[in-house]
């Protein structure tokens, strides 16, 4: 591997174990962008991703935008596009981060990686509405790859069995979906991880989707989870209200049926 891309490997390391950190230290955010101002004389590009995910980990949306997006002018490549998905994915952007990761994959039809990254994403924000054509575009590129074995595909086949068990239009999930997102951005909450499940209560099946977070107090966890009642009980558009149940509980809750 060129030195050029072995920095850049090893800064990526370092800004991911930076993210995974309680308490981020100044003195090692420093360090970390010091070393990436070197690799701007070597590669504008990827000088400015490396910059655009270190924000990223910091939760600083603008900035990390403003970065990838100055990297993309000058490279515009498959893998600057998955970095900006996934910076736009730890800061809760998922919406924008599926948008890239579908434009990396058409760079990269054929690319597993980058599929898994599109389905997950699809799970993430309940959206399966143009989910046959993806999967469809991806056979075609990469016919002798065996999807049904892939656990996105296991888990996002089973969410949309349940779906059509209980005849919810995707459309509507897709919906509560963009709402959860809402929540989440409107409170300042991000979740690496959601569950979902066929259930029942007094006799009535509904697919239960369980949102695992890093609230503070239960007062928080009160609050959000009245929002996303509100958001989803006030849309006329979806008319499966009662077979759809959202749960945001605290991450250090015992989790299960984990799906992403």
């Amino acid at each position: 591997m060129p030195a050029p891309q072995l920095a850049t490997a090893s800064i990526t390391d370092r800004i991911q174990a930076l993210g995974g950190q309680e308490s981020i230290l100044p003195f090692d955010v420093a360090g970390i962008q010091r070393d990436i101002d070197r690799l701007k004389a070597v590669s504008a590009a990827e000088a400015f991703m490396l910059s655009g995910m270190l924000k990223a980990a910091l939760g600083d949306y603008e900035a990390s935008k403003e970065l990838h997006l100055k990297a993309l002018r000058l490279s515009m490549d498959d893998v600057g596009l998955v970095n900006y998905g996934i910076s736009l994915r730890k800061l809760g952007r998922l919406k924008e981060a599926k948008v890239n990761f579908l434009k990396a994959l058409e760079r990269s039809p054929g690319s597993p990686s980058i599929f898994e990254k599109v389905v997950q994403t699809c799970t993430f924000i309940c959206d399966y509405v143009d989910f046959e054509s993806v999967v469809s575009n991806f056979v075609k590129a990469n016919p002798s790859c065996d999807i049904e074995g892939m656990q996105c595909m296991i888990n996002a086949n089973s969410i949309l069995s349940h779906l059509a068990s209980l005849e919810i239009p995707l459309a509507e999930y897709k919906l509560v979906g963009e709402f959860i997102e809402q929540a989440l951005l409107e409170f300042g909450l991000v979740s690496a991880q959601m569950n979902e499940r066929l259930s029942s209560f007094d006799g009535v099946s509904h697919v239960y989707v369980e949102v695992p977070l890093p609230v503070k107090t239960a007062g928080e966890l009160v609050a959000i989870n009245d929002r996303i009642a509100e958001l989803v009980l006030g849309c006329d558009e979806i008319s499966s209200w009662d077979k759809l149940v959202v749960n945001f509980v605290d991450q250090r809750s015992t989790l299960t049926s984990a799906v992403a």
